[in-house]
């Protein structure tokens, strides 16, 4: 077990893992252990979830991990609201002059053979609040506007 002192409302927390950053990373981590049943506390110093459309585009074995903690298909839906589903990647020497090369046609071209799930892009702003549902869901506890004062181990 680990002790915490967080620099938050809370006055200490104790839990098995201590997840520093409550961003994509940190709630990946806090979903994936809560779904093999491994309690955790990730403390991230913002307020919130991320507010800006970053980390846009995710590779299969992402979406194949996220179908395993049944959250495919919610990502799906949420990057059909803003992106055309089977999109490419071009080259633009401006907005103005327009498309210099494509460099990828369409980013799920012959991927049906290796995988069910299929690329897409989806921005972090949109994806960490899901991730979070999901693992408070499954058990983990997040904290907002927080951070780690101390810890002890024992």
């Amino acid at each position: 077990m680990v002790g915490v002192k967080v620099a938050s409302d809370e006055a200490e927390e104790v839990g098995p893992v201590l997840i520093v950053g409550g961003s994509l990373v940190g709630l990946s981590t806090a979903l994936f252990l809560a779904h093999h049943g491994v309690p955790s506390l990730s403390v991230e110093r913002h307020s919130g979830t991320a507010i800006h459309p970053r980390a846009g585009h995710f590779q299969l074995r992402t979406l194949e991990l996220l179908r395993s903690v049944g959250l495919e298909e919610v990502v799906r839906r949420t990057s059909e609201e803003s992106y055309f589903p089977n999109g490419g990647i071009s080259a633009m020497e401006s907005v103005r002059t327009g498309e210099i090369a494509v460099c990828v046609g369409d980013l799920n071209d012959g991927v049906q053979e290796f995988s069910p799930s299929r690329r897409l892009f989806v921005a972090q702003d949109a994806l960490e609040p899901i991730l979070r549902d999901r693992a408070i869901e499954l058990g983990a506890t997040v904290r907002y506007g927080a951070g780690v004062a101390g810890s002890t181990t024992g």
